[in-house]
């Protein structure tokens, strides 16, 4: 059985438009029973290149599909379903945006009040690149409770965290093996990328048994888009959309890989001149360092003859002021001399004239004898 590839926007909206196909999927991968489900797809446009040889198509159309759902419990829950087909940075940039905004609004209950709400949410990633780290086609990540303190899991749920925290499913669509053993399985065969046909991705060969009657429904629907004049149409523009938008999305990641290499050779670059700079910077510190050791020892030279001119000066002052003083004292000495000399030689004098005075004396008293000695 041909069928249109359920990978492609146009075909997996017109596939969930189907109530009871959408509760099948959802409630498949999920695994729990599904009341109700009503999905609200949102459409997003990427303009192509102007260049681009599409008539049907001016601009990419990609689905972001929103279904609510009501379980058997009673409860409501958000599911959120991605389709991706190639792994780029930006699309893990626009998942975290996009499950943001649905974190920060309110879900309308259908009622007739028109309530609303804030409602768990489920995401469903379909992927067509692979996860390295995780071989298993269909990945669960559960919510789940645990005692800190003893390490228990605890079976009841609170509102409060389901409300903040995510059950996350995804499907690694290159990894889906060609079998059928479960019904997980009979619903991923239909994501499997094999058997295409007239050299096209958009349309396969089924050739599965089919066990259930939601898998039957499933295949009839997509089959119908292949025979379908009209949606074949809409099929056959968006591939060519998405070989156009891809191979500009390619040309600008080879770009992007050249930027990211002419950057990593000028960052080389620039780290051989840093390193050079940087050893010539070394080599300048270790001559400034010599030349300043070379000053320290100059001036350590310099300051010990400082040094050793002010001791030869204080021992030439010393020697000056003792010759000063020897030359004081000699002049004292010959002054006290001088004074003794004069005054010996005074009294000398001054006996010699008493010397004479009474010699003097004695002659004339000699005469008077004589001339008393004569007149008698």
């Amino acid at each position: 059985m041909l069928i249109a590839n359920p990978i492609y926007d146009t075909v997996f909206k017109y596939m969930m438009q189907n109530n009871r196909i959408a509760r099948f999927f959802i409630e498949t991968l999920l695994e729990v029973p599904v009341e109700e489900a009503t999905l609200q797809p949102q459409e997003m446009t990427f303009p192509l290149p102007k260049d681009a040889d599409i008539d049907t198509l001016v601009t990419l159309i990609r689905y972001d599909f929103v279904a609510t759902i009501r379980l058997a419990t009673g409860d409501y829950k958000k599911v959120l379903i991605e389709i991706q087909k190639v792994r780029h940075f930006v699309d893990l940039v626009r998942f975290r945006n996009y499950l943001g905004r649905h974190y920060s609004m309110k879900d309308e209950m259908k009622d007739n009040d028109r309530n609303t709400t804030v409602l768990p949410i489920v995401t469903i990633y379909l992927l067509g690149f692979t996860l390295p780290e995780i071989d298993t086609p269909v990945l669960k990540v559960a919510n789940k409770y645990i005692d800190q303190i003893n390490g228990h899991v605890i079976d009841r749920k609170s509102e409060f965290v389901e409300k903040l925290t995510h059950e996350c499913h995804v499907v690694q669509i290159p990894r889906i093996e060609p079998k059928i053993g479960t019904k997980l399985e009979e619903l991923i065969s239909i994501f499997e990328q094999s058997n295409f046909v007239e050299g096209k991705k958009a349309v396969k060969e089924y050739n599965y048994p089919i066990k259930s009657e939601e898998m039957k429904e499933t295949t009839k629907h997509l089959h119908y888009l292949v025979t379908d004049q009209v949606k074949r149409k809409e099929l056959d523009a968006e591939e060519e959309a998405y070989r156009v938008f891809n191979l500009s999305e390619s040309a600008v990641e080879d770009a992007k890989k050249r930027a990211n290499k002419e950057i990593e050779a000028a960052r080389k670059v620039a780290d051989a001149a840093t390193k050079e700079a940087e050893d010539a910077k070394k080599v300048a510190d270790a001559a400034a360092k010599e030349a300043e050791d070379a000053k320290k020892v100059a001036d350590a030279a310099t300051k010990e003859a400082e040094d050793a001119k002010k001791v030869a000066d204080a021992a030439t002052k010393e020697a000056e002021a003792v010759k000063i003083a020897a030359r004081k004292e000699v002049e004292d000495t010959r002054k006290e001399m001088g004074m003794e000399v004069d005054r010996v030689m005074k009294e000398n004098m001054k006996a010699l004239e008493d010397k004479d005075k009474a010699l003097v004396a004695a002659l004339k008293e000699l005469e008077k004898l004589k001339k008393q000695q004569k007149d008698s």
